[in-house]
């Protein structure tokens, strides 16, 4: 049985916040089909990796949530004693020293409630973490400019006559209007002022 790693994909908590279609490939095999999130800028994405400040942890002897800020936003970090141990151990230790700057690999998660609550959303997007690390701020910082590039690498690669069939799926998944949206919030938040501390 040979398993293909898949590359994780550089994003901001703006795009995975609104990359909530997810979907599965059949690997062969014998294989556990591969499951992936399309994100609104046109790829799909089996982990993605990010880097922001660690503000808040909650835990119990189950779960460990934190809240996670990069320029774009913020997002919930999750892990599971059961099924992320590693994540799980590492997110606890870090909660003892926040605010912490912190790099986060793991896949996106989507929880759509089947009672929905008046003025709540439809659906809850987070990262389901795999690995966690804490870097130095400017570690962080040049990670602001990476994620700014590859971003913009991504949205500038579409070519309307010849789009890939993950461009065309986000068009009809998220519409015409999502891309631009997250482009605009990004370079908003990585042509400003520097994040503070």
């Amino acid at each position: 049985m040979n398993f293909k790693p898949y590359p994780a994909i550089r994003a901001t908590a703006a795009e995975i916040l609104e990359s909530y279609h997810i979907f599965s490939i059949e690997t062969g095999d014998g294989e556990k089909p591969a499951k992936f999130a399309l994100l609104p800028t046109g790829e799909r994405a089996n982990n993605v990796f990010i880097i922001g400040t660690l503000t808040a942890v909650k835990s119990d002897d189950r779960f460990v949530t934190g809240t996670l800020f990069d320029k774009t936003g913020k997002i919930k970090i999750r892990t599971s004693a059961e099924y992320q141990p590693a994540a799980y151990d590492q997110l606890s230790r870090i909660a003892k020293t926040l605010p912490a700057h912190v790099a986060v690999c793991g896949r996106i998660a989507v929880f759509e409630p089947q009672e929905k609550k008046e003025n709540s959303p439809d659906r809850f997007v987070s990262i389901q973490a795999e690995g966690l690390a804490m870097v130095e701020r400017s570690y962080r910082d040049d990670w602001d400019q990476e994620v700014h590039r590859e971003t913009i690498r991504r949205y500038e690669s579409w070519n309307i006559e010849h789009l890939t069939d993950d461009q065309k799926r986000s068009i009809e998944v998220y519409g015409p209007g999502i891309r631009e949206n997250v482009m605009q919030r990004v370079r908003s938040a990585y042509e400003q002022a520097p994040m503070a501390e």
